[in-house]
């Protein structure tokens, strides 16, 4: 029991996730941990792109990610490992974070809105 437990301190849930966006829920930054192509290619609305290798207390400040906030990182889905060695850069860090094991692959299963291009794009669209 407590292992399953734990795990849910350390994840995040593509529905529960959508549900805190769509009530409007601040205090988390979606970080999209896989290459600035499969981003352009479709991203999950408001997230921001930042390959895990480029993850630093830098790139994050220049984001503009609060230093308060839960970072939640994604990648691909369970078969990609991205997000999990986004979790571990931000973690090193100090930084409170959560991995999404579900990633784009979990999100468009759901039906959730997927933006497309350079730019986060917000739910709305």
């Amino acid at each position: 029991m407590r292992h399953f437990e734990a795990r849910l301190a350390f994840e995040a849930d593509c529905a529960d996730v959508y549900a805190d966006m769509l009530a409007g829920i601040q205090g988390f930054t979606l970080l999209d941990t896989r290459s600035p192509e499969h981003y352009a290619a479709g991203h999950i609305p408001g997230a921001l792109s930042l390959p895990h290798r480029r993850l630093s207390r830098e790139t994050l400040e220049l984001l503009g990610v609060p230093e308060d906030d839960l970072l939640v990182t994604y990648c691909a889905g369970p078969h990609c490992n991205a997000s999990t060695r986004g979790a571990i850069r931000a973690a090193a860090l100090g930084r409170a974070v959560k991995e999404m094991p579900g990633g784009m692959l979990g999100w468009t299963a759901e039906g959730f809105p997927v933006a497309v291009g350079e730019e986060p794009g917000d739910l709305a669209r």
